[in-house]
């Protein structure tokens, strides 16, 4: 799912995002938002935070290029290792209720690092299961993204419009599609939307009852 963003002039000097901030987000506090987890990725000497959805009890749904470690310049991906990716779960990044380490990264087969947001679709299977209940995915029998104003929330650890970033946030939407591409839908800029940090994070549907439909990926 593509959203809005540009680059921050100073990224933060422990967990490295890029993106504009989350404005006008929520505290996503509660046992509701337990499923939205943070992802620590380690690329030698820096760690960037992404955003993520527990799916299963030791799967994690989050974005292609959250994974991706390949050099800028590179054409073709490389997955991240799994000891050098680690779940948080919990309202901060800085203050965890729970760590859990990856057993194993995938990246979708279709994803091109050179095409932005297209299959950019990754998964991380944990070391262990967790006791947090895992969201649902949205039925296929239920309302389409094809449907314009359709009410969306998006939750994620960027940062917010004070420039604090790790705390787990979450502002409500619409949907007004602007174009669809191999599984992309792409969507006006709006003040409050996901960004920076929030990359992986879902894209949440509530038809009595929470699902999962989209995940956060590239904008301009």
């Amino acid at each position: 799912f593509a959203s809005g963003c540009i680059e921050v002039a100073e990224p933060p000097p422990e967990y490295q995002a890029i993106g504009q901030p989350i404005m006008q987000g929520l505290d996503a506090l509660g046992p509701q938002w337990d499923h939205v987890v943070a992802l620590l990725i380690t690329q030698g000497t820096s760690t960037f935070i992404c955003s993520g959805t527990l799916i299963a009890p030791n799967v994690v749904l989050t974005a292609a290029h959250c994974l991706d470690v390949a050099p800028d310049a590179a054409i073709n991906y490389q997955t991240a290792l799994p000891e050098d990716v680690e779940v948080l779960f919990g309202y901060s990044v800085y203050d965890p209720d729970e760590v859990v380490v990856a057993s194993v990264t995938l990246i979708n087969d279709g994803y091109d690092r050179q095409a932005y947001g297209v299959h950019d679709i990754g998964l991380v299977r944990l070391e262990r299961h967790v006791d947090v209940t895992p969201i649902s995915w949205l039925p296929t029998d239920l309302q389409s993204l094809e449907q314009p104003q359709t009410d969306v929330t998006f939750a994620g650890y960027g940062y917010n419009e004070q420039g604090i970033r790790g705390d787990r946030l979450y502002v409500n939407s619409n949907v007004d599609v602007v174009e669809t591409y191999e599984l992309l839908y792409s969507m006006k800029r709006r003040e409050g939307g996901p960004c920076g940090g929030d990359s992986g994070g879902p894209l949440l549907y509530d038809f009595g009852g929470s699902y999962v439909g989209g995940v956060t990926t590239y904008g301009d």
